[in-house]
């Protein structure tokens, strides 16, 4: 199987949260916001390392868990190498 997600995140109507390209609502960074009122809505190392594989594993039971693999291009490609760093499982 192969996942394409996208997850625009924003719309939680911060000021200043579709000022900038790579700030807010433009940011493209596999991360979880640490401060408020960012970590509401920004938190797209969960989403990726945890959130969607639970729901693709869940929906799809002839997913095999041990054989798992992410790759992007330009940031995603960084998201990937990053995930996979950090993720043990």
């Amino acid at each position: 199987m192969h996942s394409s997600p996208w997850r625009r995140v924003g719309g939680l109507e911060i000021q200043g949260e579709d000022d900038a390209y790579d700030f807010g609502s433009g940011a493209g960074f596999y991360v979880d916001a640490t401060k408020e009122p960012w970590t509401k809505g920004y938190n797209m190392y969960s989403y990726i390392a945890k959130e969607l594989p639970e729901a693709l594993f869940s929906s799809f039971k002839e997913l095999d868990g041990s054989r798992v693999s992410i790759t992007g291009h330009s940031m995603g490609g960084h998201g990937a190498l990053t995930l996979v760093r950090t993720c043990t499982t």
